[in-house]
């Protein structure tokens, strides 16, 4: 191929080369009128075929169209040598692959604020483009470029709060197997990031730049892709077959969202591109995964097992005869795609969503308004089917009886088509101490009704069984002091209150803890609040619950039940807490969703557990030290500890505090606790949520 550098084309002076690939040159140049600019020379010749230049020239203009903030621009195209070019907008900045192979070369990830970020922004451009009937086919890092307005990308430093990625190539696939000679046999797409579509040489639509988008994702957590290969026919046989191994240190949520974005069934996917950044961002901000996604990633990942386990295995004796076979079909497959996309140059259509009834159309959840689970709030997906004119969709609570029904209020679809209901209770009770069934009607508008009337189109039942032991762990459980449900009161007795007496109180200050009655030198204040770590977590039965400071009381904010076990029969909140949790899970009609949710709970109060038993610790050797300079790290430890055993811990530095070993503590407990509790909606009358076993 000519080197450009030093000479014209069109009205852009070409200066520097800057990269060089399979299919293309870059260099820098100076446009007439624009300025700096990027110019792509296509490597190959052009057909000599009026329908084959018409078609360039078709494909050219609506990429030329293209305007979006995460796409590169292209102003201009022409041809030279009978090969063509491209003049685009200039990006400087390193492309994501490069920034990401040096993070991952010193062992290091991206913050997920950052990944949620990028994600965000190349979805929205994909969406974008999608909405236009283009499908760009060869999503990966080395086609982001990473711009900032304020300073230099540089690689190996943390990116700039407003560094944009910047979706290069739009297209550019699209035009060079439509109307351009290739190498016989060549594959212009970079197999590591291929769809198993792509890589059978089927049709594609806008589902196979999910699937890629998804293998970026996956680059960004894990540090590296999740397909490895010497061969391209063999990196093609691991989209087409196996599933992608787990990611080490995520949450079974994130786990799920990335199984769901690679399903190797187009159909299992998101159904765009923001569908898949929304719920990405929606976990970063601690929400649960939906309900759809669990099903679709479940679904998913069996059929690559199922797959996997069907292919058939070589004989060994035999290797040669396979190696062979290997060789023909990696030629025949990949003229395949060439040919296949040369002669399906017109817009795919997208197949239908995937139908399953035991698919969630929405969920219930349950939350804390003015008290515990006091609050309900319904969400309907935007592919639900909206009530038709002068009707509405109404929600019911059924009881535990099956005949007491409440109205909560109707149903309102935002713009977005998303259906929507929040309810707080007036009377402050839990309501699923009452109710454990709902029921969504289509009822008339203007009728005034106290009971459903009209057909019941979604429904969800709680599955009996694993409900009795979750409304012990989140309702009420008659072992406790108050009989007040065993995750709210660990939250408080085994987690705040000893918080509290380490730390202090942020809402009022006049109250010390630990930290501060050491830093003003207050003695009594200081053994006192010692005291009440210790007898907190021990509990009222135990022989260490006793009055440290010798000020004649025995001092405890927390209800006595402790922390930990103590007596014959009390476990303590932490374990007591945990194996209501495990039973919850194990219950025969126990869901997916509350399997999950579970192991999260169980696997923060293993953290709590950790925590507290070192609490009491360096507590009991507080008790016993000089109020002088020794101890002074020893309360530095307590007082981290005690936000540990509350907020848990960033441990891995990705930005979340994750309800994984090391890292979750109360709060994210208690959050999983309620998601255990959710409730999804389904089509039709009295719908139990399939176990799944």
């Amino acid at each position: 191929m000519a080197d450009w550098a030093g000479k014209t084309l069109g009205k852009v002076l070409i200066h520097d080369l800057i990269a060089r690939g399979g299919m293309a040159e870059v260099y820098t140049g100076t446009h007439e009128s624009r300025g700096q600019v990027a110019v792509k020379v296509m490597r190959g010749l052009l057909e000599r075929d009026s329908d084959q230049l018409a078609r360039f020239h078709r494909e050219a203009e609506v990429i030329e169209t293209l305007r979006h903030a995460n796409i590169v621009q292209m102003f201009d195209y022409a041809f030279v040598d009978e090969s063509p070019y491209l003049v685009m907008e200039y990006v400087p900045g390193p492309s994501l692959a490069a920034y990401l192979k040096k993070l991952h070369d010193s062992d290091q990830r991206l913050p997920v604020s950052m990944v949620a970020h990028i994600l965000e922004s190349i979805a929205s451009a994909l969406d974008y483009a999608h909405l236009k009937g283009l499908v760009h086919r060869d999503i990966k890092p080395a086609n982001v470029l990473l711009r900032s307005r304020s300073e230099t990308v540089e690689l190996g430093k943390s990116l700039p709060e407003d560094v944009e990625p910047i979706l290069t190539d739009f297209g550019l696939v699209r035009l060079l197997d439509s109307t351009m000679l290739t190498t016989a046999g060549s594959v212009s797409r970079t197999p590591t990031y291929m769809s198993p579509e792509q890589a059978r040489g089927e049709k594609v639509d806008k589902r196979t730049d999910i699937y890629s988008l998804g293998i970026l994702l996956y680059e960004m957590l894990a540090g590296t892709v999740p397909f490895h290969a010497d061969t391209t026919f063999g990196m093609l046989m691991k989209h087409i077959n196996e599933p992608p191994p787990p990611i080490k240190g995520i949450s079974t949520d994130l786990q799920a969202l990335i199984d769901r974005a690679l399903a190797k069934d187009p159909a299992l996917r998101y159904e765009s591109a923001g569908d898949l950044a929304n719920e990405f961002i929606a976990l970063f901000n601690g929400q649960t995964i939906s309900p759809g996604t669990l099903h679709m990633a479940q679904l998913a990942r069996q059929a690559a097992k199922e797959s996997q386990a069907a292919k058939p295995q070589a004989d060994r004796t035999r290797r040669w005869l396979r190696i062979g076979i290997e060789v023909t079909i990696a030629l025949i497959l990949a003229a395949t795609i060439y040919q296949f996309v040369d002669s399906n140059r017109t817009t795919v259509v997208a197949t239908p969503p995937f139908v399953d009834p035991d698919i969630p159309v929405g969920r219930m959840r349950f939350d804390d308004f003015n008290f515990y689970m006091d609050s309900i709030s319904v969400a309907l997906n935007n592919n639900v089917p909206q009530p038709e004119d002068g009707t509405h969709y109404e929600v019911w609570l059924i009881g535990n009886d099956s005949e007491t029904v409440r109205d909560i209020g109707s149903i309102t679809h935002g713009p977005s088509g998303v259906g929507r209901l929040e309810f707080n209770n007036p009377s402050q009770d839990n309501l699923l101490r009452n109710y454990s069934q709902v029921q969504i009607t289509r009822e008339q508008d203007g009728a005034a009704i106290s009971s459903p009337t009209g057909e019941v189109v979604y429904s969800s039942v709680f599955p009996p069984q694993a409900l009795e032991y979750i409304r012990y762990v989140i309702v009420a459980h008659d072992g406790t002091p108050d009989k007040g449900p065993l995750m709210q009161n660990l939250w408080y007795y085994s987690g705040e209150y000893i918080n509290k007496s380490i730390n202090g109180d942020d809402l009022d200050k006049a109250y010390q803890g630990i930290t501060q009655a050491f830093e003003t030198n207050n003695e009594a204040i200081l053994r006192k609040r010692t005291e009440e770590v210790i007898n907190q977590i021990v509990g009222d039965l135990s022989h260490e619950y006793l009055d440290y400071d010798g000020d004649g009381n025995v001092d405890n904010p927390g209800d006595g039940y402790g922390s930990l076990s103590n007596g014959e029969d009390r476990l303590g909140y932490l374990q007591e807490t945990a194996l209501y949790a495990k039973f919850a899970a194990d219950a025969s009609d126990s869901t997916p969703n509350i399997r999950t949710h579970s192991e999260s709970v169980q696997v923060c109060i293993q953290n709590m557990d950790g925590w507290t038993n070192e609490i009491l610790r360096l507590a009991l050797e507080l008790s016993k030290t000089p109020m002088d300079a020794e101890m002074e790290p020893i309360i530095a430890q307590l007082s981290t500890l005690g936000n540990n055993l509350v907020h848990g811990i960033d441990e891995n530095g990705n930005g979340l505090v994750s309800p994984v070993a090391g890292e979750c503590g109360a709060d994210t407990a208690y959050e999983h606790a309620y998601f255990m509790a959710d409730m999804p909606l389904y089509i039709g009358l009295n719908r139990i949520p399939p176990s799944g076993k």
